[in-house]
């Protein structure tokens, strides 16, 4: 029989219902507070930077991991909120240190998401979105399998042409 009394810490409502929750993200299973990876990802040019403004504009308490990566700026961009951007030398002496959650060499430039951001922020219980592309989704999947993911499809192999070439 349930027992109203039994809930009146309100911890099961908390539970059920994150939005009135104090802690993070509570895994009952285990009994301890987890975040949640959220991997957004699309071939390059079909909208992942657009999607990934309005998922932060609606959920401002998510974590953005910014990644690293060895090219040049685009017009725009600024190190520590787009990318950070760092020299081939160091991108390479945290592959030696196997600092990277996923990397790849990406048109002759290395892209990659660190793990311990990863990894301390999901412990401390955050929410983290991810904005990568397919091949770097498949190896954060490997490492984190409960990893939500989101791909988009651009609307037509003509428009994300003409994307890529007005970059």
């Amino acid at each position: 029989m349930w027992n109203a009394n039994r809930y009146s810490d309100d911890s099961w409502y908390q539970t059920v219902n994150p939005k009135k929750s104090k802690a993070k993200n509570k895994d009952s299973k285990f009994n301890r507070v987890t975040g949640r990876l959220f991997i957004l990802s699309a071939p390059s040019g079909a909208g992942k930077t657009t999607l990934r403004h309005a998922i932060l504009d609606r959920f401002p308490e998510m974590i953005y991991s910014v990644s690293y990566t060895t090219r040049k700026p685009r017009p725009g961009e600024k190190n520590g909120k787009d990318y950070y951007f760092i020299k081939n030398e160091e991108f390479k002496k945290k592959i030696e240190k196997d600092q990277w959650a996923e990397w790849a060499k990406v048109h002759g430039n290395y892209y990659g998401t660190p793990a311990e951001f990863l990894d301390k922020g999901l412990a401390l219980g955050f929410d983290i979105l991810l904005e990568i592309d397919v091949q770097g989704a498949i190896l954060i999947l490997e490492r984190y399998p409960e990893s939500i993911t989101i791909f988009i499809m651009p609307p037509s192999l003509k428009i994300l042409m003409k994307r890529l070439e007005e970059r």
